[in-house]
């Protein structure tokens, strides 16, 4: 940064480097936001499995029918 404000005080382009680190934040704030998904999205895929697992293990069978069909459809 102080490099680029050098520049800009002697008159030479910045732009590029400020774009640069415009950029890289992005892509960094964008590889955060990826992985905080993907991290998301597997604790839910985890409790679906749980939940499915329990529906399974019911041993009341209207209960048992009425959770499989809940676990079905939630994965549709």
């Amino acid at each position: 940064l102080r490099q680029d404000l050098e520049k800009f005080e002697n008159g030479d382009d910045v732009s590029v480097g400020i774009q640069g680190s415009i950029i890289t934040a992005f892509l960094e704030y964008s590889i955060y936001v990826e992985r905080q998904i993907s991290v998301g999205l597997t604790s839910l895929k985890r409790t679906i499995d749980d939940y499915d697992s329990l529906a399974k293990r019911e041993m009341i069978l209207v209960k048992q029918e009425k959770a499989l069909l809940h676990s079905t459809s939630q994965e549709a």
